[in-house]
């Protein structure tokens, strides 16, 4: 019982982290972004980041009350603050994977790994689906952790596998990319989406990069006949499909030996 709690806790905290950095990630992004941009090709006269109307991040760290597990239920049953509606979701959705990949796990390496997938894949499933945007230092991170990970002896996947496996999602969502464009003269994802299927290629390997790009095709094709059009984030429905692989496939990634 303590143990289960000490998981609940400890989600809690992982969910408020994770808030955090998916919140601020698109803004130093974008502060990098528009700087690089005023500095060199100062012809754009682009002004300095707005940063009025902005949600502020640095100040909901600070604050002593918003790290007390479960502490946002209070704002968000009275309904004032969206933030901490979504903060108080995100935290029974994240202590609630906790405890079930602590069951699957069978060391505690092993649940610490698809611990850190799950973290890094739902930073990413809230940042795109919050500002349609995959900052590079997000993407980049989960695919060089899934890399450098299969070159020591904690990974459940060869060198070869993982780099194989980031390359065919790569690959692949490029190939998706590149017939949009002949078909529909515009890009169909971001390279933002690209980075994140490289990504979770390099942690899942071939098999599951595969499931993944297929079930987030479905996913598409079901967005599509329920009539959504224009511009709507890919990344959810990437992660989503790497979920549903993991569990379609039972990988080894849930029979690591350690």
């Amino acid at each position: 019982m303590i143990s289960y709690l000490f998981l609940v806790i400890t989600g809690s905290l992982i969910a408020k982290i994770t808030y955090v950095i998916a919140g601020l990630l698109p803004q130093i992004e974008e502060d990098e972004i528009r700087n690089d941009l005023i500095t060199y090709y100062p012809e754009y006269s682009l002004e300095p980041s707005n940063r009025e109307g902005r949600f502020d991040f640095t100040s909901l760290c600070k604050s002593v009350g918003y790290w007390v597990p479960f502490s946002c239920i209070a704002g968000g049953l009275k309904g004032n603050n969206q933030t901490y509606k979504e903060v108080f979701v995100l935290e029974i959705t994240v202590a609630a994977s906790t405890v079930t990949l602590y069951q699957i796990a069978t060391s505690f390496e092993q649940f610490l790994l698809m611990l850190i997938f799950f973290c890094l894949t739902a930073m990413a499933f809230l940042v795109d689906l919050a500002s349609q945007f995959l900052p590079e230092k997000l993407t980049n991170f989960i695919l060089w952790s899934g890399l450098v990970l299969a070159c020591t002896e904690y990974g459940y996947l060869s060198s070869e596998e993982s780099l194989s496996g980031a390359l065919l999602g790569y690959g692949l969502l490029y190939l998706f990319n590149t017939m949009h464009k002949v078909l529909y003269k515009n890009i169909g994802m971001a390279n933002g989406d690209l980075r994140l299927g490289a990504g979770i290629g390099a942690w899942a390997g071939v098999e599951i990069t595969m499931l993944t790009i297929l079930f987030m095709f479905v996913f598409i094709v079901i967005t599509y006949i329920r009539g959504t059009r224009g511009q709507y984030p890919l990344g959810p429905y990437i992660v989503i499909s790497s979920y549903i692989a993991f569990i379609v496939n039972k990988p080894s990634f849930l029979t690591i030996n350690f």
